[in-house]
């Protein structure tokens, strides 16, 4: 980003005072959050100490997936189940929003970019139906292409930039300020900015999903730590260490007793480096000047069991700093099988870090789907009220587990038994739980047939067992 400033002329003032202080703020922020979504996608490169690793061998391509791995498992026991309502018809409508705008794909997505960046963002636009959109759609933007300003006493964005495309420098050439019931639309070609505006009743249609906030940091702390990205670095160190080692193992380490300098000069006279005398396969030399033979002494070279006991308290460091098993880290602590008890016990921390993270992720999207709703068919205030979302329990118990859940909770309120909320206790699944509500209604509609059928028999029937021929 080569710009400190985008002036469009179309703009009135206090709108380009909001796109620079948007603007600004996505520039300064940029090398960090593109910092940390390196270590994410494995491309930052080794931090050698330029100590223990031969020129020759600086250049290896290694990568360790332990930043991925942190987000990763995290976000996967955040899953975004969809919303509860108050009415079918209310449900029906949260569904076609949900399947419009993909968002059993769209929102792990921009849970990820949560949890690299601190923060995410969920932007809420009315479709231009005429051009086959939706009536309403819901984008997922990370920190990298967009970010807004937070207004402390109201709790929301105060004004809001997203980054459509930029050039080759990185600057936009298509973008949209969305400002209090205002989206201004601009786009650029060669130096002339054109200009859109579009009014609504929404406010500032965007919400922040929020990782890990704070008094001091409202939009959070990134997922990929400081803490995260040290130990991901030392670990990182350590495998390109038992590279090396691996790479001279079959050199054995020599000490040459008796040789004068010319053992360890090239033709030219000039003294070899270290490395070139350690990897020499051949030596060829003569006698010293008392007419003795040089004695070469070998070693054995160094094992990689130091680099592996490294690695693994590497590991379990990382392990505790974000609250994952060291196993998800391929690092093996017990041959023996894992009963269910220690592996709830070793995974208890990675528990309560999920429930967090979806506590503050629930009234992003819960104000999301409301807006959506109200965009939609202009739903009454009082039932969007009632919409939240449903996160899939962060422990995914067994179904033994579940069901033996289900069943003691059931038997004290019985009542639950014959409603949804006892088959959700089950852990069933949305899709198996609409499937049984047609099953029932169709085993009802039986039941209520065979009834009436019933009925009209008795009614054709006299007492005396014959049938009567109607009227």
């Amino acid at each position: 980003m080569s710009s400190d400033q985008i002036t469009i002329s179309d703009l009135e003032k206090h709108e380009q005072d909001a796109l620079n202080e948007c603007w600004g703020q996505l520039r300064d922020k940029t090398p960090r959050n593109q910092l940390r979504a390196a270590y994410y996608d494995g491309k930052n490169a080794v931090k050698d100490l330029g100590i223990s690793t031969p020129p020759h061998m600086r250049r290896i391509a290694l990568v360790l997936g332990w930043s991925a791995k942190a987000v990763d498992t995290l976000n996967r026991r955040c899953k975004l189940e969809g919303f509860t309502t108050t009415s079918d018809e209310l449900a029906a409508t949260v569904d076609q929003i949900m399947l419009d705008n993909l968002l059993a794909m769209e929102a792990p997505q921009a849970g990820i970019s949560s949890l690299i960046h601190s923060t995410a963002f969920l932007v809420t636009t009315q479709g231009i139906q005429s051009e086959g959109e939706p009536p309403v759609i819901i984008t997922a933007k990370d920190a990298l292409s967009g970010t807004g300003i937070w207004d402390r006493r109201r709790r929301v964005l105060r004004n809001f930039l997203s980054v459509i495309e930029t050039n080759e420098d990185g600057d936009p050439t298509e973008l949209v300020l969305y400002m209090p019931n205002l989206n201004i639309l601009a786009s650029r070609d060669g130096n002339t900015w054109t200009v859109d505006r579009r009014t609504h009743d929404y406010g500032v249609p965007v919400e922040p999903l929020v990782y890990q906030p704070r008094l001091a940091r409202p939009f959070g702390s990134s997922r990929i730590s400081r803490a995260v990205m040290s130990l991901h670095d030392s670990a990182l160190r350590t495998v390109l260490r038992s590279e090396v080692t691996a790479e001279l193992y079959s050199v054995a380490q020599r000490v040459l007793l008796g040789a004068d300098e010319s053992a360890f000069t090239d033709a030219d006279g000039n003294m070899k480096s270290m490395w070139q005398a350690v990897l020499g396969r051949v030596w060829a030399m003569g006698r010293d000047e008392e007419g003795n033979v040089p004695d070469i002494k070998e070693f054995s070279s160094a094992p990689q069991t130091p680099h592996v006991e490294q690695l693994r308290t590497w590991a379990a460091l990382f392990a505790g700093e974000t609250s994952i098993p060291i196993t998800s880290l391929g690092i093996a602590t017990d041959s023996n099988p894992t009963s269910a008890q220690a592996y709830e016990a070793s995974r208890e921390d990675l528990f309560a870090e999920a429930e967090g993270t979806t506590d503050g992720w629930s009234p992003a999207w819960r104000r999301t789907m409301s807006r959506a709703l109200s965009m939609y068919d202009g739903t009454n205030a009082a039932e969007i009220n009632q919409v939240r979302p449903k996160w899939r329990d962060v422990r995914t118990p067994s179904r033994a587990a579940a069901a033996d859940a289900a069943g003691k909770t059931i038997e004290k309120f019985p009542w639950l038994a014959n409603s949804e909320l006892g088959l959700e206790l089950y852990g069933f699944d949305q899709d198996f739980l609409d499937r049984a509500k047609v099953e029932l209604r169709r085993q009802r509609g039986s039941a209520v047939l065979d009834i009436l059928r019933g009925a009209a028999t008795n009614v054709v029937n006299d007492g005396d067992g014959s049938t009567d021929a109607p009227a």
